[in-house]
């Protein structure tokens, strides 16, 4: 029968479906590189890495902050807990997670396709809308990372698809949608849209569903509410009250209409359009709450991770378009499969990855990381890093998350006065930084609050630089009494 599918398509369609397996292919291909990458691929991933070694050794990943270390748990531990008994087994590395991610980002395509072939019979419109999110750049770069999002929203697209397939047993959505949700925090959108989905079929049932998800839910916090003796609130609600900055939204909205608009075309038809059953006003909820979900973008520490459950929202409404437009527009088969692409054609990976999203794994970046770990490695004493993972590699505790403590400072969260005092009293051997601490250098970022910054550049000075990492030691006293840094790393 696939057979017989594949010969009834024109040359543009073939070409269509070539491009989208050809991305799949290059994310299989990357997905490798990655895993068996051992350092970070992103500067969140060290920090996850270092929650899964703290439950490793029994010690909280939500601390209170009063003493080292100061680390927030910024996301629920449902991956970590995945993640535990690799870590068990194997020890504390980045390659199960990156597993976990892209099994979880491979079976995401795989239900998009899958409903979408239910919605309209058309292999050709389920091979497409299944393997377009992996030409999706955000889902190509985030597809393969030790992150939390991944599996949280193949959790939340397996609940949606159980509620498609029977609404009416609500047992395996509520556990499957719990799960989400304490993977990452804000995957309210799915629940939401199955929510008013069976609302729509069995007001009852609804309700029971809405009752259900939510007391076991209140159980589950509470629980580690009492655990964590009330830090679970703090690390995941309070200290992740970011500033918001609605001109970073305007510039991720932006990009992604700009690369992405044939695809949301497609995806906007989808709502006039006339789709099997009451199927329409589920994934179309979800399309518009994922859209609402992603406006969380533009806090401060977001990024395009918010993005990709609307773009995957996104393509089953495009399959369905894809499919009914092929058939009943003149022309159709030519003009959809031109579209489909012209957007492939509009999404080639290189420039996003290596420049927007940050360096692509290779031998040079991995000899550089490995000269750096064995430096860590060999330096005795505490050790400040930008980059986690690699004190882990080395045998070195994580006592200082830059970003994420720089801004509860900055929103009197948390007082720095002791940390400040370690760093005066040179209490830290090395510190590792992406950027030089000089004395004559203004702040280049905001890593770190005013007060930390100019605490670390006063008493530490550059010794080495290896791409992208610059190595600092405390400065003697003459350093700091002449009112300049040596010009020891360039």
């Amino acid at each position: 029968m696939l057979r017989y599918e594949l010969k009834k398509l024109n040359w543009l369609e073939k070409l269509a479906l070539a491009g989208v397996i050809f991305y799949f292919a290059a994310f299989l291909f990357y997905g490798v590189v990655c895993v068996a990458f051992p350092y970070d691929l992103d500067n969140e991933e060290g920090f996850i890495l270092n929650q899964i070694h703290q439950l490793r050794h029994g010690q909280t990943i939500y601390p209170d902050l009063k003493t080292p270390p100061y680390t927030v748990g910024n996301y629920p531990p449902v991956y970590q807990i995945v993640n535990l008994p690799f870590a068990l087994v194997f020890g504390t590395h980045h390659w199960y997670g990156r597993m976990i991610s892209i099994l979880s980002t491979l079976l995401l395509g795989f239900l998009v396709g899958r409903i979408v072939y239910r919605l309209t019979d058309d292999i050709f419109a389920a091979g497409i809308s299944g393997m377009f999110p992996f030409a999706v750049h955000y889902i190509y770069r985030w597809g393969v990372l030790n992150r939390v999002d991944m599996l949280a929203l193949a959790l939340a697209l397996a609940g949606l698809y159980r509620v498609f397939r029977a609404p009416h047993k609500i047992v395996l959505p509520v556990v499957l949608f719990l799960l989400a949700l304490y993977t990452k925090q804000v995957m309210i959108a799915a629940p939401l849209a199955a929510f008013l989905y069976i609302s729509k079929i069995n007001p009852k049932k609804a309700g029971l569903f809405a009752v259900s998800l939510g007391l076991s839910g209140l159980m589950v916090f509470l629980t580690l509410y009492g655990l964590s003796h009330g830090e679970f609130f703090k690390h995941l609600i309070l200290y992740n009250m970011n500033p918001f900055r609605w001109s970073s939204l305007w510039n991720y909205l932006t990009n992604m209409l700009r690369f992405y608009w044939p695809f949301f075309l497609l995806a906007a038809a989808g709502f006039f359009i006339h789709w099997k059953g009451d199927a329409k006003f589920l994934f179309g909820s979800w399309f518009i709450l994922s859209g609402l979900v992603a406006i969380s973008a533009g806090k401060d520490g977001s990024a395009v991770n918010y993005l990709i459950e609307l773009m995957i929202a996104g393509a089953i409404l495009a399959g369905v378009s894809l499919s009914f437009l092929r058939k009943s527009v003149l022309w159709g088969q030519y003009i959809l499969a031109l579209l489909v692409v012209t957007q492939l054609g509009m999404i080639p990976h290189l420039p996003y990855t290596r420049y927007w999203y940050g360096p692509v794994p290779d031998q040079a970046r991995y000899h550089r990381a490995r000269s750096v770990e064995r430096i860590l490695r060999e330096t005795p004493g505490p050790v400040l890093s930008d980059d986690a993972a690699l004190l882990i590699r080395a045998g070195k505790p994580v006592l200082f998350q830059p970003f994420i403590m720089s801004t509860l400072d900055k929103q009197n969260l948390w007082n720095p006065a002791g940390f400040i005092q370690d760093i005066q009293a040179k209490k830290y051997s090395l510190v590792l930084c992406y950027f030089p601490l000089r004395i004559e250098n203004p702040q280049p970022d905001e890593r770190y609050s005013p007060d930390i910054y100019n605490a670390l550049r006063f008493n530490y000075k550059p010794v080495d630089y290896r791409d992208p990492y610059f190595i600092h030691q405390p400065r003697e006293p003459l350093d700091q009494d002449a009112g300049t840094s040596p010009n020891t790393a360039q």
